[in-house]
């Protein structure tokens, strides 16, 4: 299908080149392009199969495609948008989905167990100790964790801050050293090569280490990031 390899090469091979020469390629990041390209084919497939060129493919045949395949929207949605930008088709609306409330698992006695673990088990390596607490104290995603450097850490007058977004957050004990010893000696860890800014370099010169490996470390110990997140979110809510 022409259109369907252009969209693949034009936007979504154009997009994951951008996010690899920044260092920001995750899985979930090409497993969305795979979902696109896939729900761009198979919406293909259905309008010629109908009869009906994509040109001339309005709100009526989206709206009889999601009918009949109501778990498609998601992954046609780049595709229709891409679509609309570049004028080959009308611009199409997609029907809005009831919003799901936010459903914690994990409950907070759980959740400092966790705390514990990290804070004392120094048979963790020390950037998943840093980072996991960073989710479950303060609920900071990975992807903002993996990409933070050096100058976000500040010490002094006996404190050691940190600053996630605007304002500095002041670490306790025995974070606060935990995070300095990570900051300072990141050089000496298995994955940094080389001399960086980042607080946690990746093995890739430039780099910070990648999602992924902070995901895959945290689940092998027991701890979801996403739940763990929304079980801190929520504390932190609560507490305010």
């Amino acid at each position: 299908m022409v259109v369907d390899g252009r969209f693949a090469r034009w936007q979504l091979l154009r997009r994951l080149r951008l996010l690899e020469d920044r260092g920001k390629v995750t899985r979930g990041s090409v497993q969305h392009a795979r979902a696109a390209v896939l729900g761009a084919a198979r919406f293909l497939e259905w309008l010629d199969a109908h009869g009906v060129p994509l040109a001339a493919a309005g709100q009526t045949e989206l709206d009889r495609y999601l009918v009949e395949y109501p778990g498609r929207g998601a992954s046609l949605d780049a595709f229709l948008d891409w679509t609309s930008r570049t004028r080959l088709t009308t611009p199409l609306r997609f029907p809005v989905p009831d919003r799901p409330l936010p459903h914690v698992v994990l409950g907070d006695e759980q959740r400092w167990r966790h705390v514990e673990r990290l804070v004392h088990d120094d048979s963790i390596r020390r950037h998943v100790r840093v980072a996991g607490l960073f989710i479950l104290l303060f609920a900071q995603p990975l992807s903002r964790i993996c990409r933070m450097t050096h100058h976000q850490v500040s010490s002094g007058s006996g404190l050691v801050t940190v600053t996630f977004d605007t304002e500095a957050v002041e670490l306790p004990e025995p974070l606060d050293r935990l995070v300095l010893d990570q900051r300072d000696h990141a050089a000496g860890d298995r994955y940094a090569t080389h001399r960086s800014s980042w607080l946690f370099p990746g093995r890739h010169a430039g780099r910070p280490l990648a999602t992924e490996n902070f995901r895959f470390q945290l689940v092998a110990l027991g701890i979801g990031p996403s739940q763990a997140r929304k079980a801190a979110m929520f504390q932190l809510a609560a507490e305010m």
